[in-house]
Formats: C-alpha cells, sequence, structure tokens
C-alpha cells in the first residue's frame, strides 16, 4: 500500500512540473521578447534622434559640412525658423557634440523636448534660463544637456575626466549670432557638492574663491592659466553615475572671440 500511494504521488507530481516549466518558459519568453522589444525601441529612437539633428544641420548649414565649427557656416535666419528660441551652437572638434543651444524661460521645459519643440527624452542642450535677460553680466554662464547612455548629448562630456582625452578635446566652440567663442577646458571633475552650481557672485573676491575651488576639484592637469575675475566662464553640466546626486562639471575659460 505504502508503495502504491508513493508511485500515485509520484505520477501527479510530474503532470504539475510540466505546467510549472511550460509556466516558467512561457514566462521567460514573454520577459525576454519585452526587453528585446524595449532595446528595439531604444535604439529606434537613438537613430530618429541622429536623423533629426542631421536634417537640422543640412537645412541650416551654408556650405557642405558634416559638423558646424564657424559662425559663417550657420544661417541664423532659417535656425531661427525652426525654433526662435534656438540661440547659438556647440561643437567639441572630432566628437559627436554638434547641437543647437536653446534657452526657455526656466530650465525644465529643454530637459524634456527637443530643439524643435517636439517631446522628447532626449531633451536639448540649453542655458541657464537667467541667461536669457542677464548673459553678458554673468560671470559664469552654464550649459545643460543630458548623459544619455545611447551616447547622444552630453554623454561624451564624463571623458573629459581623463587625461589623454582631454589632451586631445581641449577647445570647444560656442557660436552664437553675433560673435564666436573658442574655449578652452581648464578644469573637469565629477561631484555630488552643489558649491560648484553657482552663477551669481557678491564680488570678486566670491568669484575668485569660487575659481579657487573648481580648480581644485579638477582629475586633470592643464598648462592654460587659470582664469581671472576679470574672465566669464562657461560651465558644461550633465548628469554623473560616479556617485549618487553627482553631476560633471567642465569649466572652460574664453581663448579667442571672433
Amino acid at each position: 500500500n505504502m508503495t502504491r500511494c508513493y508511485y500515485l504521488i509520484r505520477r501527479e507530481e510530474k503532470p504539475i512540473k510540466k505546467i510549472l516549466y511550460v509556466v516558467v518558459t512561457m514566462a521567460s519568453l514573454i520577459i525576454f521578447s519585452f526587453c528585446n522589444f524595449k532595446l528595439s525601441l531604444y535604439f529606434l529612437k537613438t537613430l530618429e534622434k541622429k536623423d533629426e539633428d542631421n536634417r537640422l544641420k543640412k537645412q541650416i548649414i551654408k556650405i557642405d559640412k558634416e559638423t558646424i565649427e564657424e559662425k559663417e557656416d550657420i544661417d541664423f535666419d532659417k535656425l531661427k525658423k525652426v525654433n526662435d528660441e534656438i540661440v547659438g551652437w556647440i561643437n567639441i572638434p572630432n566628437t559627436d557634440i554638434d547641437y543647437p543651444i536653446t534657452i526657455h524661460d526656466d530650465n525644465e521645459y529643454y530637459l524634456t523636448h527637443s530643439f524643435d519643440k517636439d517631446t522628447s527624452k532626449h531633451g536639448s542642450i540649453f542655458l541657464h534660463t537667467y541667461c536669457k535677460e542677464n548673459m553678458n553680466n554673468l560671470k559664469n554662464i552654464f550649459i545643460f544637456g543630458h548623459n544619455m547612455k545611447d551616447g547622444t548629448m552630453f554623454n561624451e562630456l564624463k571623458n573629459y575626466v581623463k587625461q589623454d582625452w582631454y589632451d586631445k578635446h581641449k577647445n570647444i566652440n560656442l557660436i552664437f549670432e553675433d560673435k564666436q567663442f573658442i574655449l578652452e577646458v581648464f578644469s573637469a571633475y565629477s561631484t555630488n557638492d552643489t558649491n560648484s552650481y553657482q552663477y551669481i557672485f557678491d564680488d570678486d573676491n566670491d568669484y575668485k574663491d569660487y575659481l579657487d575651488e573648481i580648480i581644485s576639484k579638477s582629475k586633470i592637469q592643464v598648462e592654460v592659466l587659470p582664469p581671472n575675475t576679470n574672465e566669464k566662464i562657461f560651465t558644461l553640466y550633465t548628469c554623473s553615475y560616479e556617485t549618487k546626486d553627482a553631476r560633471y562639471f567642465i569649466h572652460a575659460k574664453i581663448k579667442e572671440v571672433k
């Protein structure tokens, strides 16, 4: 009797195991298919973003070039027709950072909108809203952009903390309708210290303290002289995943104005 009971129990277990096997297999296939779908959608969005950027370049560039490096390259009348909140262009030679610069009444809008104001997880590269009225008076001009894991937008800024990468990408082109700035990076680091996020200063001493602090935080060795209190600086700002709530700060001074 005991033997028969054991046999019956074993026989009942087999269908249950088969059902569990089928359920687990089906669940795994569903999860795999969903992940594959999301991954495909992610890469599709990246391709769409790159196509969108290339279409804009072809639309507003004056001569046949792949990147925009000079003020004379851009037809600003056509650029303004795309979006009147586009105020300039940023280009870092020999990188994929080659984008229009926007500005809005707040610092939230272009986190979720592309340069043509379509909703986009990539957002746009944009100036701090304070620049709208005070750019000429600001000592530290912030430029924001997402650190996208697909390599677009400000993703490559993370490489500035590597000495060999910095050595090959010291200069940044900032192009506005009335002038072009050639910048030279003098400090680069990642931090969650909010002291680096300062753009208004009480006086020259306050500004000098800020400059000393951001230079001391830098992860790279530079030959360029540090800026003095009479000089304006630009700060490129994006998310960092090195520590919680960290950001990359890439500080650059004006090397040349065209």
